[in-house]
């Protein structure tokens, strides 16, 4: 699986959380400063989301235990960063 087709993925797992949390997803361009805005039920405005997805957990090296790996630059504007690891359907 290519790096661009893991993050489809990942974005239909977190937005199919929030909406079983009963949050509004809309999609937007990352340049806006994320993946899509998240609305509490009642809010006028939304939270900018950025979604970083993994495959799975990779060798530390040497005798760590495998672990995740997301790379993430700070100067996203996005209001919250979500962590999706798909090989446990995990978020963060």
């Amino acid at each position: 699986m290519s790096h661009t087709n893991i993050i489809q993925p990942g974005l239909a797992l977190v937005e199919d959380r929030l909406v079983s949390y009963g949050m509004a997803v809309v999609p937007m361009a990352r340049a806006d400063g994320g993946d899509f805005e998240a609305f509490a039920d009642g809010a006028e405005r939304g939270a900018k989301v950025l979604v970083a997805t993994t495959r799975r957990a990779s060798p530390g090296g040497g005798v760590a235990k495998p672990g995740f790996c997301w790379e993430i630059r700070d100067d996203y504007p996005a209001d919250f960063v979500i962590l999706v690891a798909l090989s446990t359907k995990s978020l963060w």
